[in-house]
């Protein structure tokens, strides 16, 4: 199976949790520029990934955390009507502070993450949006962050109205 087909079956799994006729599933992909972004390169940030969600109820949010070997993932489901909450903001700013910290404690490699927004598009196929490049002494600006996020899945909420 190619990894596309696994990506619409994530997604698909997700968006079955919620039935909800009215949104659909996005991806937030914090996806290293090259090299690797998990438990085994960088086993200091995971460890602040995970306790930093052990306090969040992610199912009942409607938020999925996926650890990939080229970063995390996080799901989340969106509407016409759509506004990051918080709790995502904070989960994508704690990933990016844990790999910075994780790094300062002898995590490797350092290279840039990218934050990318994925869905499909009309014709069934990945898009794949790169909405911010972030290094691991950037200072984590959040309402930037924000700002581009929201853009992106807006465009993403238009394209699939457009389907209808």
């Amino acid at each position: 199976m190619n990894w596309t087909n696994e990506f619409r079956d994530r997604i698909n799994d997700f968006e079955n949790q919620f039935k909800r006729e009215d949104s659909f599933a996005i991806s937030l992909k914090i996806r290293v520029s090259s090299g690797c972004f998990h438990r085994d390169c960088s086993p200091n940030a995971y460890r602040i990934i995970d306790n930093e969600i052990q306090h969040l109820d992610l199912k009942k949010e409607g938020i999925a955390l996926i650890e990939h070997e080229s970063g995390p993932e996080i799901l989340i489901m969106v509407a016409a009507i759509f506004e990051l909450t918080a709790s995502v903001l904070t989960i994508i700013a704690f990933i990016l502070d844990a790999r910075k910290k994780g790094i300062e404690n002898g995590d490797r490699p350092k290279d840039d993450l990218n934050i990318v927004v994925r869905n499909f598009n009309k014709d069934g196929k990945v898009k794949d949006e790169t909405v911010l490049k972030i290094n691991h002494i950037d200072k984590i600006d959040k309402m930037l962050i924000k700002t581009l996020v929201e853009k992106s899945i807006m465009k993403a909420i238009k394209e699939r109205n457009k389907l209808k």
